[in-house]
């Protein structure tokens, strides 16, 4: 006796004796699966629902989704003012609305999460007081509100503390106030690319000598009552940023505040302070009330200017340590403010120094990495020029930077190999210092 293929039904043949048994066993699996398949059609959406919410989206004649049957993809923004608050007892699984133990976060970074990227009304974020260890980002909101990070203090006390906080690519107002940043293995503030940021009563003075306070690239930046101390520079406005200052201190910086790369810091009551107090280079500047003041009555006569060369072979002692050139013949010294024995400028007065520096090492080897610097009696402040040989020999450094500074700091021309053993050339055409007060 044959069967079928697919459900197994018994096929008696003509010499076959009909057993009525077979033929119920085969009506019994056919119910089964009629059965089956009804239930099937009981479950599917019925057409009338496809494309419906929750139903079946139809195909069109290209076997694609209709652009009617899409899913909508409304941006998600605010439709209110809201407040979230953050708490060191608080927890990430609570929904942030109350300033209780129950109702608040324990995150910072758990409230950040929250924001929409539009916001258009104002979003407020109240931390108690404690230590969150979070290094906060934040970036990528547009919209006409405002987001306010505020610790309930309006005074440098401390009592709120963090890693760091980077703000990026915020067209929203953003205002964080009264922050402690602990972290010295990063810049402690950072605003890249953001239309409105505003720091007030935000502090860091854990020691760098590679990292800085606050850090403002291709931003408007409002930096009020701010603390920022033992960083190699206070305040950095690069990348033609606009940073009003107002009022901030510190102490211990390699560099107080810096203007670079076109970008602007602007002073206003106190300054931080530094081995360099200001500087500027590539075509950044530092001011006071947005106005640069002129040196004076523009005479050579009075004005500070030096033009001193190299007669001395020096060497660099070891691989990648800086060597102060010493230039010990002078052309020029106005107002004697060069000593040619230790190779330092004394700056007579405040205000900005033009340095011009050149300096040619003698026994340069191919792949040697080479750097000229301008910097203060004890630290290097500025690299103004960086050379890899393509040959041995003679190898040419040069370069200038503007330094805004105060009066009786010292300025020297620093020098420095990948190799140890590397020693500059003694002939002063090749290897000077130059320095004039320009304003």
């Amino acid at each position: 006796m044959r069967t079928t293929n697919n459900l197994g039904l018994k096929k008696p043949e003509g010499t076959d004796i009909v057993d009525i048994a077979d033929l119920n066993g085969n009506m019994d699996t056919l119910d089964s699966a009629v059965k089956s398949l009804q239930d099937q059609t009981a479950a599917s959406v019925p057409l009338t629902q496809k494309g419906a919410a929750n139903g079946v989206a139809t195909l069109d004649a290209s076997a694609k989704l209709p652009a009617g049957q899409l899913p909508g993809t409304a941006v998600q923004a605010t439709t209110a003012d809201i407040t979230y608050y953050v708490r060191t007892d608080g927890n990430d699984g609570n929904n942030g609305l109350a300033n209780t133990a129950a109702g608040a976060f324990r995150t910072i970074g758990k409230a950040i999460s929250m924001i929409p990227p539009v916001v258009n009304h104002s979003i407020t974020i109240n931390v108690a007081a404690g230590t969150y260890n979070e290094n906060l980002g934040m970036g990528g909101i547009s919209g006409s509100g405002v987001i306010s990070f505020n610790p309930s203090i309006n005074d440098l006390s401390q009592s709120c503390n963090i890693q760091s906080f980077d703000i990026s690519g915020c067209s929203v107002k953003v205002s964080v106030k009264g922050f402690n940043a602990l972290t010295a293995a990063r810049t402690a503030f950072t605003a890249i690319s953001c239309t409105n940021a505003e720091f007030l009563y935000c502090s860091a003075s854990a020691s760098t000598t590679q990292y800085h306070g606050l850090v403002s690239t291709s931003s408007k930046v409002y930096c009020y009552t701010c603390s920022f101390s033992n960083k190699y520079v206070g305040i950095y406005g690069g990348q033609n940023s606009e940073v009003f200052a107002w009022s901030c201190v510190g102490s211990g910086n390699a560099v107080g505040i810096m203007g670079a790369e076109a970008g602007s810091v602007v002073l206003n009551g106190n300054a931080l302070t530094g081995t360099i107090p200001t500087a500027s280079q590539n075509g950044g500047s530092v001011s006071s009330y947005g106005v640069l003041n002129p040196w004076g009555d523009n005479t050579t006569g009075s004005r500070p200017f030096v033009s001193a060369s190299h007669t001395s072979q020096q060497t660099i002692s070891s691989a990648n340590s800086w060597l102060r050139v010493i230039c010990g013949a002078e052309s020029n010294d106005n107002l004697g403010n060069y000593d040619t024995s230790t190779g330092l400028f004394t700056c007579p007065t405040a205000g900005m120094y033009l340095v011009n520096a050149a300096a040619e090492v003698s026994n340069a080897v191919t792949g040697d990495e080479l750097k000229l610097a301008v910097g203060s009696d004890a630290a290097v402040l500025l690299n103004v020029d960086h050379q890899r040989p393509g040959s041995s020999g003679y190898q040419q450094l040069s370069g200038s930077a503007i330094i805004v500074a105060s009066a009786n700091a010292k300025l020297a021309m620093w020098v420095t190999s990948s190799r140890g053993g590397t020693t500059t050339n003694p002939d002063g055409y090749y290897t000077y210092m130059q320095v004039i007060k320009i304003a």
